[in-house]
């Protein structure tokens, strides 16, 4: 009987660097027990086959160092990318493993998604105070001028100017 994967099992690769999650063809090939040479060969066949726009989208040509440190060809795969070519794979491991991969990607997706919310849930509760110097300071008011009305200190006036930039609420340099 098949058991329900961990979250994020180690076994299964599955990566994110912020803005995507991904897997690569070493991974695949790995858990599909295959050669790396015939998961490439498998990518670029899919590549002819598919749109250019969902190859260039899906599967990004990269390189690891192997072992005797020679450059050699990998892929990053993202989700579709992933299922288009675990779809080629056949047989009882390949069905289970595409299972608990697709699970991880879901789940890791949902986490991001929990991450974000959580992001716009603190940026309502700080922009608040940031408006009225994000305000001031587009309208040319120095720090001084700012800070009294609002009953801070120039020093306040420049950390929430500084906060403002990293949210993207101003441009330039912080001051």
């Amino acid at each position: 009987m098949h058991t329900q994967p961990e979250l994020f099992p180690e076994t299964l690769l599955v990566s994110h660097d912020g803005e995507r999650i991904y897997t690569d063809s070493l991974s695949v090939a790995a858990h599909f027990e295959k050669t790396h040479r015939d998961v490439l060969r498998k990518i670029r066949h899919l590549s002819e086959l598919q749109s250019v726009a969902f190859t260039e989208r899906n599967f990004a040509l990269s390189e690891y160092l192997d072992p005797t440190g020679r450059r050699l060809p990998k892929y990053e795969l993202t989700h579709d990318g992933f299922a288009m070519l675990g779809m080629t794979f056949t047989g009882q491991k390949a069905a289970l493993f595409r299972e608990d991969f697709l699970a991880a990607f879901h789940a890791m997706e949902r986490e991001l998604a929990a991450r974000d919310r959580r992001y716009v849930r603190a940026l309502a509760q700080v922009r608040p105070t940031l408006i009225p110097v994000v305000e001031m300071t587009k309208k040319g008011m120095g720090r001084a001028a700012i800070a009294a009305p609002l009953g801070k200190s120039p020093a306040a006036v420049t950390y929430h100017r500084r906060a403002a930039r990293s949210l993207g609420l101003l441009e330039g340099r912080a001051a």
